[in-house]
């Protein structure tokens, strides 16, 4: 995939549907509400989402929240997708600095366990929103 074309801005807050959907989701919700933390995810050109998770629902804000976040994940926007799609480990991509993650150790090793549980939703997502550009794309010009 080339997440080079989408920006940062698209990537945040595709990442903040994925919790969102998770949270509902019946499978991967249990998993996702049980973390019970603040996760704030911010790709290094400016965007970010505060994900508040569980213990009943997930809500995402878009960009800064006056909640104090647990845990924040940062890195480039194209590592956050590659993370997300499962392109790369997150623990791999932390090893390397490619993404940094702050707050207290357990509040990070329980968001690591957390995020592989959303990896196949986020694929899902990226398929449709490619999906419904390509149908934009191919709607005819109403312009004469």
């Amino acid at each position: 995939m080339d997440h080079a074309i989408d920006s940062g801005a698209m990537i945040v807050g595709r990442i903040g549907r994925t919790f969102a959907v998770a949270g509902t989701d019946t499978k991967v919700g249990p998993h996702v509400l049980s973390a019970s933390l603040v996760l704030r995810v911010a790709a290094r050109d400016g965007d970010l989402c505060t994900i508040v998770l569980g213990p009943e629902a997930v809500t995402v804000l878009d960009g800064a929240s006056d909640r104090a976040p647990d845990v924040i994940l940062e890195a480039p926007a194209a590592t956050l997708a590659r993370v997300w799609t499962g392109e790369l480990d997150a623990g791999t991509a932390l090893g390397r600095r490619e993404m940094t993650a702050s707050g207290p150790i357990n509040e990070i090793l329980r968001t690591l366990v957390v995020l592989p549980q959303t990896y196949a939703l986020y694929r899902r997502l990226v398929r449709a929103d490619a999906d419904a550009q390509a149908e934009g794309d191919a709607l005819p010009s109403t312009t004469s």
